[in-house]
């Protein structure tokens, strides 16, 4: 029974086959737990002056510190660090489920006085995770107050931001504060959201003055969370850049998919954060 456990069939996911492929150059022994979610990279003795092991979970290669991870997983948290630091972000307030740990005893009104401070158009949406799933339009407090409860029942933690007209959304991706990639995120019309596992295709940025913009405020928000490896999202709106979220997990699934160009790409960020962590 154990070994029917331990050998079930992963996802074929482009980072397991990426960092197969290291292993295979680099004379590495990889092994895989839990459908592909748990990688095992060992150096080989014959090879190698130092015993070297390596784990990587899901889309974590163990490059960040658990600090940092959590502010980037958290919305809320991001934007005011971001902000402290003086950076363009997109505001996000944390709404605590009523009655869990930590929770004010004024949930709701916090939420109502957030709706009108962003002129009854904002955005509801879990306070973590990735994807674009779970997101609402609230233009009313009737409507607001309908969704929290709802939201309430599958997430501890919710934000609430301000619904503003994005012109344009970016991805960069930072490995040891370098901009190692950089794309647009396209939508449809009818899309709310621009996240490419919805739909959305990514764009090649032809313009070398935006995309060194866009790389320099992705390295200094980086830094200001303390993050070493990220994909940091970047929104235009009305002419100008801000932060909308920094995930750690770096994620190039879809990425990878539309094109043999994003592949290689995407292939080359992560024999790079491969190299960092076997320090080469």
């Amino acid at each position: 029974m154990d070994n029917i456990i331990n050998n079930v069939q992963g996802w074929g996911r482009f980072l397991v086959e990426a960092v197969r492929e290291y292993a295979y150059k680099n004379n590495l022994k990889f092994e895989t737990f839990s459908g592909d979610w748990v990688i095992r990279l060992e150096t080989n003795p014959a090879t190698s002056r130092k015993h070297i092991v390596k784990y990587l979970f899901g889309n974590e290669f163990g490059l960040n510190n658990t600090a940092s991870r959590a502010i980037c997983n958290d919305k809320s948290a991001t934007y005011q660090v971001l902000t402290r630091e003086k950076l363009k972000a997109l505001e996000h307030v944390i709404l605590l489920r009523p009655g869990s740990l930590g929770a004010p005893n004024n949930t709701y009104e916090i939420a109502k006085y957030a709706l009108h401070k962003f002129g009854y158009s904002a955005i509801i949406k879990p306070n973590s995770g990735s994807g674009g799933d779970d997101i609402n339009h609230i233009k009313s407090e009737k409507e607001l107050r309908k969704n929290l409860d709802y939201m309430f029942l599958r997430y501890r933690a919710l934000t609430i931001s301000p619904f503003v007209n994005i012109s344009a959304e970016y991805r960069v991706c930072v490995l040891n504060q370098n901009a190692e990639l950089i794309y647009e995120k396209v939508k449809t019309q009818d899309m709310l959201q621009h996240n490419l596992s919805k739909g959305a295709v990514a764009k090649e940025i032809k313009d070398a003055k935006l995309n060194e913009t866009l790389g320099k405020l992705a390295i200094r928000a980086s830094k200001a969370v303390g993050i070493n490896f990220a994909n940091v999202d970047i929104i235009n709106v009305s002419g100008n850049l801000m932060v909308i979220e920094i995930n750690s997990g770096v994620m190039f699934e879809h990425y990878s998919s539309q094109s043999e160009e994003n592949a290689k790409k995407a292939m080359r960020v992560y024999h790079k954060a491969l190299d960092m962590l076997f320090e080469k």
